[in-house]
């Protein structure tokens, strides 16, 4: 049954996979070379082709993005609250503000640039080690296990552990390298040398998960559970405290209630791990522990007392070797690409098509783990087997007999404002920015991003999320959301039609085979803009539809009636120029001056375009990947 429920998928062709996969995982279409390589060489060419951009910087931002979503410390990047957020929590470093002191009146651009610089850099310390064992291809478990963190040549200045390392370029925001703090001072006491662990002893992952003398390092065990070992707490079996229905008046009832004790056992030993390090993530060898909670410990062995010092480096070591760890990693990175949450097990009163279901997408993420697990736990291959399973590549059913079983099946997903960010990027040769006349000055500045700031423009208002008061992204439109597609529809046909007119036609993305005096008198030109209608269909939505397809016939009905009512209104309520934002005057990255600027368009042939482009660009299958 299981074979026949995955069988019953039809999978995307190979060439629309490429498109999908491009678009996701390095925000851009695919090269000729790439897809006459899958062309040639089927899904080999493929597996080749998805190796190349594993190797593209844009990929890392994309790994960096979807475990963001869930470890949520780009919450004190300076885009999510102020330019000082994470170097805030770094007062016990002499060197936090190596840049100046932030008390200053007088403060020049070059110093403002240094504190932004430096907050990011320092905010982005565990994504980083998640990039960099991405990228050298070491065992996934490293994120936990490392006995280093990661900076750049401004965090490593804040740090004070710039001049143990060789930076190429002191300047290079985006140059890495592993480091460690030996010798560390807690206020004039010589503490030693940091016990790395990766994430768990991340300064960013430890101050957004503080803790408190009460919740004693409890919230940081429940995320660890959660992120690394697929385990949620508070969904497990058993009754909750509520003032009558359990005895909580025992000194320890997290010891001795056995109501408590069956999330506690599992909950405080972890929590217990910790116990080094305070409340804002700083560490504080031999400080006194709590002796009415269950101690260090993990999967019901106790930490020795030796490893005492290095706890949460042996908390790690136990960690990596639980096969729980490749689970969490499948449903991290399948709920990454795809958009969709393994199915929980049904429960009791479940139908035989939801136990179908949810027993063949379980063989099936078994496999990937599998995989993943056999080529020494490297992310990119459980990428790659994601990217080629037919859970991802869903594009139908070959029998109509399974379609309760596959009724929640596929990764169409409604794409987050970032994603539909680098797509309309990707297709359109420019970012929703505003008028493209301006778009050398705002070109560099997220905050004249569209679909990037959440202050002037929509970035929350259409989904996303800043990592700490919103977290939780939207996966369905609502009325805001739709609002801002026809907007942006709107908006980028105005820019996008007039600016791809000023492209030789060899090089446009938009309008290769007309243009702006192509009006349907002939059947040469009725030719060329079907043509036209028919390549927008396919480089916007993907869809590549017979030239005589009802649908391309619709588009051009649009195009026609569009160009007939506006010519039979120039004279009265239109006349021949184009909308004035619609303009193109100015270069799109220089802003001098264009020798042939666009400006008219007296037949109204662009206009009728402008009105193709937004209606193809309000279509689902352009907000939805």
């Amino acid at each position: 049954m299981v074979e026949q429920t995955i069988q019953a998928i039809s999978s995307l062709p190979l060439d629309d996979t490429l498109r999908k996969a491009s678009l996701q995982l390095v925000s851009r279409l695919p090269t000729a070379a790439e897809s006459q390589q899958v062309a040639n060489q089927g899904e080999a060419g493929l597996r080749a082709v998805l190796d190349g951009m594993m190797q593209e910087d844009k990929f890392y931002d994309r790994v960096a993005e979807i475990f963001n979503d869930l470890i949520l410390t780009d919450r004190y990047l300076t885009a999510n609250g102020q330019p000082r957020e994470a170097l805030n929590l770094m007062r016990i470093f002499p060197d936090a503000f190596w840049f100046g002191d932030p008390r200053e009146v007088t403060r020049n651009p070059e110093w403002f640039q240094n504190l932004v610089l430096s907050n990011d850099s320092v905010a982005r310390e565990p994504l980083q080690l998640i990039n960099y064992v991405v990228k050298n291809e070491l065992p996934m478990t490293e994120i936990l296990t490392a006995d280093y963190f990661m900076v750049n040549p401004y965090s490593a200045k804040s740090y004070g552990v710039f001049d143990e390392l060789a930076f190429q370029d002191e300047f290079d925001v985006n140059e890495w390298l592993p480091a460690q703090i030996k010798d560390f001072e807690f206020f004039n006491n010589n503490i030693g040398d940091i016990p790395h662990a990766g994430i768990l002893t991340s300064l960013m992952f430890l101050n957004r998960y503080p803790t408190s003398d009460t919740n004693r390092n409890r919230a940081r065990s429940r995320v660890v559970y959660d992120l690394f070992m697929d385990v949620d707490i508070l969904a497990l079996e058993g009754s909750r405290p509520d003032g009558e229905a359990v005895d909580i008046s025992s000194p320890a009832p997290t010891l001795d209630n056995d109501d408590c004790v069956v999330c506690h056992a599992l909950l405080d030993p972890v929590a217990s791990s910790f116990e080094n390090w305070n409340d804002r993530g700083f560490y504080r060898p031999n400080a006194p522990w709590y002796d009415d909670m269950f101690q260090a410990g993990f999967a019901g062995a106790d930490r020795p007392a030796s490893e005492e010092p290095t706890s949460l480096q042996w908390l790690a070591s136990q960690m990596a070797v639980d096969p729980r760890f490749n689970d969490a990693m499948v449903r991290i990175v399948y709920n990454g690409l795809t958009g969709a949450e393994p199915l929980d097990p049904p429960g009791d009163n479940a139908t035989e098509a939801e136990w179908d279901a949810y027993n063949a997408e379980s063989v099936h993420l078994d496999a990937l783990k599998d995989s993943f697990v056999a080529n020494n736990q490297n992310l990119k291959t459980l990428i790659k087997e994601i990217v080629l399973s037919p859970y991802f590549r869903a594009d139908g059913l070959t029998t109509e007999s399974f379609a309760i079983v596959h009724e929640d099946t596929g990764a169409a997903r409604l794409l987050s404002p970032e994603m539909l960010h680098r797509k309309i990027n990707a297709l359109l040769g420019f970012e929703w920015r505003g008028p493209l006349d301006f778009y050398s000055v705002t070109k560099d500045n997220n905050s004249q991003a569209r679909l990037l700031d959440d202050r002037q423009y929509y970035q929350q208002i259409y989904g996303g999320i800043d990592s700490f008061v919103v977290t939780q992204r939207l996966t369905e439109p609502n009325g805001l959301m739709i609002a801002v597609q026809e907007r942006m529809g709107n908006e980028l046909a105005c820019y996008a039609v007039p600016n791809d007119f000023l492209t030789a036609a060899e090089q446009r993305l938009l309008m290769p085979f007309v243009e702006t005096t192509t009006q349907p008198t002939s059947s040469a030109n009725q030719e060329a803009i079907m043509q036209n209608i028919q390549h927008l269909h396919s480089h916007l939505l993907a869809e590549d539809l017979a030239i005589d397809d009802p649908e391309l016939q619709l588009t051009y009905q649009l195009f026609v009636s569009t160009l007939e009512a506006g010519q039979a209104a120039i004279g009265s309520t239109e006349d021949g120029n184009l909308p004035f934002l619609c303009r193109r005057t100015n270069d799109l990255l220089t802003g001098d001056d264009l020798s042939s600027p666009l400006t008219i368009d007296p037949n109204y042939v662009i206009r009728a375009w402008i009105a193709v482009a937004a209606y193809l660009m309000s279509d689902y299958r352009f907000v939805y990947e």
